[in-house]
């Protein structure tokens, strides 16, 4: 799931630990066609760097909300906390319209909607090139 890669890569960014993942199925079908996962992970570093994780989060794509924070005794340098994450899906469109057409029959929420998930940042792809043939040596 691309909403836990964004969240382990955010925390090593950030020097925080990682561990204890979980991910549960959520309410199906709450708008039409909109599901949701509950996502579930420890996480332990600063309280700065645990600040800094939440803001970060907020702006990733797939659209998520914070359900649960719980944050434990800690001392300077390291706070153990545990978040669940309702992270949201819906399937594919069976038919695609033409850019025009689509926007004309949106509601002003499905606008809003749109706008909000359109200045989500997209997860990130390894971009690796294909290394050209080598020459093989002939062993006879």
């Amino acid at each position: 799931m691309s909403f836990i890669s964004q969240a382990r890569r955010v925390a090593q960014e950030k020097n925080l630990v990682l561990k204890n993942i979980a991910v549960v199925a959520g309410a199906e079908g709450m708008q039409v066609g909109v599901s949701s996962v509950l996502v579930s992970f420890d996480l332990s570093g600063n309280i700065q760097e645990l600040t800094d994780f939440l803001t970060t989060v907020r702006g990733y794509a797939p659209i998520s909300s914070l359900n649960e924070v719980s944050i434990g005794a800690g001392n300077d340098e390291t706070t153990p906390t545990k978040l669940t994450f309702e992270v949201y899906y819906s399937p594919l469109p069976t038919e695609i319209l033409s850019f025009k057409e689509a926007e004309a029959k949106l509601t002003d929420s499905e606008n809003n909607v749109l706008e909000t998930a359109s200045s989500l940042i997209p997860p990130k792809t390894l971009d690796i090139t294909p290394q050209g043939s080598k020459e093989r040596i002939d062993p006879f």
